[in-house]
């Protein structure tokens, strides 16, 4: 069940990134490190339903490999540094 809610609020969250004709994309790694978003090859997003520090922590590396500084954990519940979808 949880993973069909997060399904849908990926989903949510991409048709909100998409808005303005932004390109969006995704990135993973072969080791399977990913970022769920990357918007106009600038900003990396990765999503959660509930986020940690350690969510904070692997999008920051993953993201720095690929030289971006503009990156958020996005949470549908509260966590500390991360971003309600709202706030997009």
């Amino acid at each position: 069940m949880l993973s069909c809610i997060l399904v849908l609020y990926e989903n949510a969250i991409f048709h909100q990134l998409r808005l303005g004709q932004r390109e969006v994309s995704y990135y993973q790694k072969r080791n399977g490190a990913e970022i769920d978003f990357i918007v106009d090859k600038k900003k990396a997003y990765e999503v959660k339903l509930c986020a940690d520090e350690r969510d904070l922590a692997r999008l920051k590396r993953v993201a720095d490999e690929l030289g971006m500084a503009e990156r958020s954990v996005i949470s549908y519940a509260y966590a500390p540094g991360a971003r309600y979808g709202f706030e997009l």
